[in-house]
């Protein structure tokens, strides 16, 4: 429960005091505003029933959960990496203040997405952050080969190719039938 003397992460951002911005440091102003983006992420995220639009919050999840976790030298190397290989213009790599931000900039030119994590995975690997690339992306690299690899499976099964959707409903539906079949064996089997 929040107590009347402690502001909220949103009250602390526009806090003033007799009309002047409160004493917040700018790196701790950045970070404040990165949670109030993960809260904007997970909104909702669960409710969706499209694959692709869950698969994108997932990465959007995936670039914040990366970002929280690195320090102050590793965002100036990031960005030193960002630089060197141009690839964010850098006016505007100037102007970031968190890596989320970076790795924002880095989706929306389409060099980082849903299916194509190697720019990230190389970044973080130049800027020795090894662990990251084993918490975070290969499981959201493994989750998209298990994905192809399933369509595949469907594909030969059925002789027709699905989409994410047709794929989430084609094993709910086998899904649904094994557990039926297995009720009725074992209420063969309690009679």
């Amino acid at each position: 429960a929040e107590t009347p003397n402690q502001p909220t992460k949103r009250a602390r951002l526009s806090d003033t005091e007799n009309g002047a911005e409160s004493p917040i440091h700018p790196a701790k102003r950045a970070r404040l505003r990165d949670t109030e983006n993960e809260d904007r992420l997970t909104e909702g995220a669960s409710s969706s029933k499209n694959p692709a639009v869950s698969r994108e919050t997932e990465l959007r999840n995936m670039l914040f959960h990366i970002a929280k976790e690195l320090g102050e030298d590793d965002f100036k190397s990031l960005k030193e990496q960002c630089d060197v290989y141009q690839l964010i213009p850098k006016g505007d790599l100037e102007k970031k203040t968190g890596a989320y931000k970076v790795f924002e900039s880095l989706r929306e030119q389409s060099k980082i997405s849903i299916d194509n994590t190697k720019l990230l995975e190389q970044l973080l690997r130049n800027i020795m952050r090894n662990d990251l690339v084993e918490r975070f992306v290969s499981p959201f690299t493994s989750m998209k080969q298990f994905i192809e690899v399933n369509q595949l499976i469907v594909k030969d099964v059925t002789g027709a190719k699905l989409s994410l959707v047709d794929l989430y409903g084609y094993y709910q539906t086998k899904t649904e039938d094994l557990f039926r079949s297995l009720r009725a064996r074992a209420a063969n089997f309690i009679t």
